[in-house]
């Protein structure tokens, strides 16, 4: 790279990933970098909505004490906090039976996954205790910025379910269900560890245990949420960006001379609006975007084909089946908020808090999770699962029909729809690969395909679907590969 020249970079997708990544690269000096969404929004899967005044995050939502990296950037960007209050209660509805009210979450998340029996206290203290322990040990493994070695330690690269039996922690499952799988993060069983061991560290783990204890959660500043909304404070980290939105890339051809970029965006004058192709060349090009979707327009190498499980562009791609990496995994999730009058949710306590429940964890598309975020705003926030290979219009109306089966049973009824908000959102959520891809050596090739090309990836799939270790992934690879310009 040449000291005298400021480099043109061009950045794929304005999630996370991408923001950060610019972020960091003009903290480096870096002045050229151009920022490129196909929606008319940044922040990826993050979304925030306001109702009644309050805002609301239908996609990433709290920070941990582990947010060191992102709450860094908050604070330069000015984006402030509250501190959640703990749940007072969770309801477990059944198709069966009448649900079962547990008088905290700590109560529900305590119950033996083998033998649906409450754990005693002490047996559950002593293995919360061994999980911590395990888990710093595995600091210097899952803690780092990438998985890049991974492979090395095939006790790690299997099931969560097969760690968790192998450390003689199983009776643990629930426990881990309620941040894990309802979350979108899979089922439990099924997660594999590094990624679920990446989640649960030490500092996110003990603050989220307290949490839902008596006497000592309240006092728990942990989690936090960002008071005008997580989503809000990406788009105060793009306001010093060169971000372009509404941008829909046709081609992207990596050339001796440059990386080169056909796309139709959005050209404004006063009140006149329309879409034109533009051009542009540039010297660095940087994905951060999900690498499934790639080979709609990028011009991919063998090596990305076989280390992805991508082909290339055979012809026009029909946008509403996009092609699918035979390597890289998504979880379909759906968020869905109505406006709900009456709906009993544990014990509802007038001002204790938010409420929440957790329904049975079934595979269709019945909800997850049902959450209450502010006791005297009846707005109610759905978090359900369905398979990948449902139709969205298939998929809507399942999603929605159990949804109102469930509202119903917690005694509960949806505001008229012509009267009140609502939404409906699907999330290609998740990406990651299964263990033998692990074992297979899949990040240590990914951290050796860095460059080559003049091309680098960040985002969920390089690291973990996590927004923390998104953003210190993206610090990681411009700190490695960009090195600081002069006078920055």
């Amino acid at each position: 790279m040449q000291d005298g020249k400021d480099p043109q970079i061009i950045v794929i997708g304005a999630g996370p990933a991408g923001l950060s990544t610019a972020y960091y690269l003009h903290k480096r000096g870096y002045r050229q970098v151009l920022v490129l969404e196909k929606l008319g929004r940044v922040g990826g899967l993050v979304y925030s909505m306001t109702v009644g005044g309050r805002s609301f995050d239908l996609g990433a939502n709290y920070v941990t004490p582990e947010y060191k990296e992102t709450l860094r950037l908050a604070r330069e960007v000015g984006a402030e906090t509250y501190t959640e209050k703990p749940f007072v209660a969770m309801t477990i509805p059944d198709d069966s039976s009448k649900p079962v009210t547990y008088s905290t979450i700590f109560n529900a998340l305590r119950v033996d996954a083998a033998t649906g029996q409450p754990i005693p206290v002490l047996k559950f203290a002593k293995a919360i205790l061994r999980f911590v322990w395990l888990r710093f040990r595995l600091r210097r493994i899952i803690d780092k910025p990438t998985f890049e070695g991974i492979e090395k330690h095939p006790h790690l690269c299997v099931s969560f379910e097969e760690w968790l039996k192998a450390n003689n922690l199983e009776s643990l499952i629930t426990l881990f269900e309620l941040p894990i799988t309802l979350m979108g993060y899979g089922y439990v069983r099924r997660t594999p560890a590094p990624y679920a061991l990446k989640f649960m560290t030490v500092r996110t783990f003990v603050p989220m245990v307290l949490k839902e204890t008596p006497i000592i959660g309240p006092r728990i500043p942990w989690p936090r949420r960002f008071v005008q909304g997580f989503q809000r404070m990406w788009e105060r980290v793009s306001w010093g960006l060169d971000v372009r939105l509404n941008v829909d890339i046709k081609k992207i051809e990596r050339r001796e001379d440059g990386i080169h970029i056909d796309f139709v965006g959005p050209e404004q004058w006063l009140n006149r609006e329309k879409r034109v192709l533009q051009k542009i060349v540039g010297d660095y090009l940087i994905l951060a975007c999900p690498l499934g979707v790639t080979s709609d327009f990028l011009d991919l190498s063998e090596e990305e084909c076989k280390l992805f499980g991508l082909q290339r562009r055979q012809g026009p791609v029909d946008p509403s089946h996009p092609p699918e990496s035979t390597k890289i995994i998504t979880s379909s999730y759906c968020m869905t908020t109505f406006h709900v009058e009456g709906l009993n949710i544990g014990n509802n306590i007038s001002g204790a808090g938010p409420l929440a429940a957790a329904i049975p964890m079934v595979d269709k598309a019945r909800p997850w999770g049902v959450a209450k975020q502010f006791d005297d705003i009846d707005f109610i926030e759905f978090y359900t699962r369905v398979h990948n290979q449902m139709d969205e219009v298939e998929a809507k109306q399942e999603v929605i029909a159990n949804i109102r089966q469930v509202v119903q049973q917690m005694g509960g009824k949806i505001v008229d729809e012509n009267k009140a908000w609502h939404t409906y959102t699907r999330w290609p959520y998740f990406q990651h690969v299964l263990e033998e891809t692990m074992l297979d050596g899949f990040y240590t090739d990914l951290e050796k395909l860095q460059g080559q090309r003049r091309t680098y990836y960040v985002g969920g799939v390089t690291n973990f679907e996590l927004i923390e270790p998104i953003v210190q992934y993206a610090k990681h690879q411009v700190a490695r590969h960009f090195p600081p310009r002069r006078g920055a």
